[in-house]
């Protein structure tokens, strides 16, 4: 999910944060092998460090009086909206895709 200098920065980062994960709990470990849900959640604290906010915000959606859908719209505080074309199915589909855009916006500003 995060690649190039954003993975880079985000691996110091998290050593710093939690060094017992990768020194005490397992020398060998990789960012892989955690559970993705625990991952996210450093992700998310890491790019909060950096000014990142993200949200994921649930909204109704009735296409002409049919079935009602909730689905997720996803938005970084203090940045462009990151996705405005695109709703989501669930809350990890956007949450993901925010990601993947906020990794872009930091390679790019750090090249």
């Amino acid at each position: 999910m995060l690649t190039d200098k954003a993975k880079q920065m985000f691996e110091e980062w998290l050593k710093e944060k939690d060094p017992f994960l990768f020194e005490g709990y397992n020398p060998c470990l990789k960012l892989t092998d955690l559970h993705p849900h625990l991952l996210n959640g450093y992700i998310i604290e890491w790019l909060d460090s950096l000014g990142f906010y993200i949200h994921i915000e649930p909204y109704t959606y009735n296409d002409r009086g049919l079935e009602e859908k909730v689905l997720f719209k996803n938005y970084v505080v203090n940045h462009q909206d990151i996705d405005e074309q695109n709703s989501y199915a669930n809350r990890q589909s956007a949450l993901t895709k925010a990601i993947e855009k906020v990794n872009q916006i930091i390679n790019l500003k750090e090249k």
